[in-house]
């Protein structure tokens, strides 16, 4: 027999276990509602997962997206996911603990959801609860941080709350008590009512320094392009 004919035998049984797990797979992931979408998903599980224990860890973690999020997670998160997998060369044991780790973020996000009313089904809003749960922010330390955005005002609280929080982070600002002594709030309403007065608005120099590197940032944001898109969780 031919080497070739050697290494298909051996791969078959794999992508028939891939081919099973995407059936599995294709009530808890949104994306994969063709024929096309299944087989493209397929191949990509057969190309990057070999063992049993690690497709049981993705339906789980499928699974307790749906069930705690109320939302099928997407291919896009699936795929993050398994791919760190590979990279970091997980074992069977390890795999488990970041499906642990995975679970206690899922339910961080419900938690940050009910805290301030943000609606989980908008997948923009959910994205942003599951990189907050997910990073371990306090639920204080987002208080702080979005109270700050909602009182300025801002044309996106979301992404100004995000970074502020990213901000606070790399100058080791971690709980509300912090923000509130390294990073002092200095009172005043500004208002913007229009996207392109942003600039203008946020750079009184009532802001604070950290505030004026999360304005800066926003800004980037809103200078991308039309039709550039963003991956999400």
């Amino acid at each position: 027999m031919k080497p070739s004919c050697i290494k298909e035998v051996v791969q078959a049984p794999l992508k028939a276990l891939a081919k099973i797990k995407t059936q599995e797979l294709s009530e808890l992931i949104g994306g994969l509602h063709t024929t096309v979408h299944r087989d493209e998903f397929s191949r990509f599980l057969f190309s990057n997962i070999h063992e049993d224990e690690a497709y049981t860890a993705l339906i789980e973690v499928a699974k307790c997206h749906r069930t705690t999020l109320q939302y099928n997670t997407d291919t896009s998160f699936v795929q993050t996911l398994v791919r760190d997998w590979r990279r970091r060369n997980l074992s069977a044991d390890e795999i488990c603990c970041d499906v642990e780790y995975w679970k206690r973020a899922f339910h961080q996000a419900v938690q940050i959801a009910r805290e301030f009313d943000l609606d989980l089904s908008n997948g923009f809003i959910r994205s942003y609860c599951l990189k907050w749960g997910e990073a371990g922010y306090s639920l204080d330390l987002i208080n702080e941080a979005y109270s700050r955005a909602v009182h300025r005002k801002v044309y996106d609280p979301i992404t100004y709350t995000d970074t502020i929080l990213i901000n606070w982070n790399a100058v080791n600002i971690h709980t509300a008590e912090d923000a509130r002594e390294k990073d002092p709030y200095r009172s005043g309403n500004y208002s913007q009512p229009r996207k392109e007065s942003m600039y203008q608005t946020h750079t009184k120099t009532t802001l604070t320094p950290l505030e004026r590197m999360a304005v800066a940032s926003a800004l980037e944001e809103d200078s991308v392009p039309e039709g550039t898109t963003t991956q999400a969780f």
